[in-house]
């Protein structure tokens, strides 16, 4: 971040402004710590600390960083053993995922996630092939054809029967359903 205010509550105030335009509601007693770490330089901005009062509220953060302006990053801040640590996995995290496994680095730890096969797609659903007979159109004896015309459209396996327009369908749907009112 940008060396923007001096003080501390200036720098919670700007901190909870970024997360606030992010999509995130965020209060400033909601922040607990802030401070920069680093030498302060004019060539270079130094980074920022905030710690975060609860911890959902920081998942919360993590999920949404892609929202963020550009230049402006949020990671979560580790000590130095797991630093290390996780310097030490990394060889290993991308050789797991050059072998098509699904591998992340948690904490400290290195998961490995094994595929069953090498088909990733498979709740993808098989397609049914329809049965080749054609469609047969509905004659009501009750109407009269001539006032709801339809148009037949055929295609090489079968034929599909749809009104010109709304109207007919819907004089038409409500028709039977008198008919078969009658009936009963």
């Amino acid at each position: 971040m940008e060396e923007r205010g001096k003080s501390e509550g200036e720098l919670v105030d700007y901190i909870k402004d970024l997360i606030v335009d992010m999509g995130v509601h965020m209060d400033s007693h909601e922040i607990s710590n802030v401070y920069r770490i680093g030498i302060k330089s004019k060539n270079k901005n130094r980074p920022v600390v905030a710690s975060i009062t609860t911890r959902w509220k920081k998942h919360i953060i993590l999920k949404n960083k892609t929202s963020l302006p550009p230049g402006i990053y949020v990671k979560e801040d580790y000590s130095k053993e797991i630093l290390e640590k996780r310097k030490q996995l990394q060889p290993q995290l991308e050789e797991e995922n050059k072998k098509g496994n699904i591998a992340y680095i948690k904490y400290d730890k290195l998961i490995v996630l094994k595929q069953k096969g090498n088909n990733r797609e498979k709740r993808k659903r098989v397609t049914s092939d329809s049965p080749k007979s054609s469609a047969q159109k509905k004659v009501n004896k009750n109407q009269d054809s001539s006032n709801h015309p339809e148009i037949i459209l055929k295609n090489s396996k079968n034929e599909i029967s749809r009104p010109n327009n709304i109207l007919s369908y819907v004089n038409r749907a409500g028709s039977d359903s008198q008919t078969n009112a009658s009936k009963n």
